[in-house]
């Protein structure tokens, strides 16, 4: 969370307002760690609620909803001042139609929080039953490689579209990075500390 912090800073102090947006990725990438944390913590003290729940609620709101909305928003924030009309007006465009999906995909999770199930799977990964809601949509995304590429698609070709070469290798990471999740800075990156 500090890194992100400190990105923005630089940011500003630079003049490169345009950059905020994406500098502060590190920063909420930073807090979902910290919300899924808390799912962690209430799964080993028994489900621990409302800690579980509300906790679980939060990681998927980053998961779902958040980085669907920032990520595209950062790409068009850069483009303003970076790219021409034109990308400007395709990036936006990706990004209302990013809002809404996130928005879309979230509402549901939020509307009824005891569909949500976190369960430590025997990997150790900690996974999000969601199968209580009975959505088609949610099935799709996160179970068919053609759902999770069109997630994927509009958190990373928004930053591969961008003529800065720092962006746009790192949405190339994003795509290449095995397990890559939304936020990850890559190696190289000009938001890494150094």
């Amino acid at each position: 969370m500090p890194l992100g912090l400190y990105s923005a800073h630089i940011t500003k102090q630079t003049g490169q307002r345009d950059y905020l947006p994406l500098a502060l990725t590190p920063f909420f990438f930073g807090v979902q760690q910290f919300v899924e944390s808390l799912v962690w913590t209430g799964i080993d003290k028994g489900k621990i609620e409302p800690l579980t729940s509300l906790a679980s609620l939060g990681f998927l709101f980053f998961a779902y909803c958040f980085w669907m909305i920032w990520i595209p928003w950062s790409a068009w924030s850069i483009a303003r001042s970076t790219e021409s009309k034109g990308l400007q007006h395709r990036l936006k465009w990706v990004a209302v139609v990013a809002t809404v999906l996130g928005i879309a995909f979230y509402l549901p999770v939020l509307l009824d929080p005891p569909a949500v199930q976190p369960a430590v799977h025997s990997t150790g990964r900690l996974l999000y039953d969601i199968s209580n809601l009975h959505s088609g949509w949610h099935n799709f995304v996160n179970t068919e490689p053609v759902g999770e590429l069109v997630y994927w698609g509009f958190i990373v070709l928004p930053l591969v579209a961008l003529r800065d070469k720092a962006v746009s290798r790192r949405g190339h990471a994003d795509i290449s990075a095995p397990g890559a999740r939304a936020g990850d800075a890559p190696p190289g990156s000009h938001w890494q500390s150094r």
